[in-house]
């Protein structure tokens, strides 16, 4: 999915990176996108999982 892109947003220079309010920047743009598509009644999740975590895991 397009947003597993941004998983190394904090090496980011620009908008989408560095602070938390840059880290959450896409997902709530995402957010507030689909929001707007499917209206209040229906249920809109997010799924968050720790990549870089695992990658260090499984490269240990």
């Amino acid at each position: 999915m397009v947003v597993a892109a941004f998983a190394d947003a904090a090496e980011r220079t620009d908008a989408y990176g560095g602070s938390l309010e840059g880290l959450l920047r896409f997902p709530i743009e995402v957010y507030r996108a689909v929001r707007a598509r499917v209206g209040a009644d229906f249920p809109v999740t997010f799924r968050v999982v720790d990549t870089a975590n695992q990658r260090m895991t499984a490269a240990s």
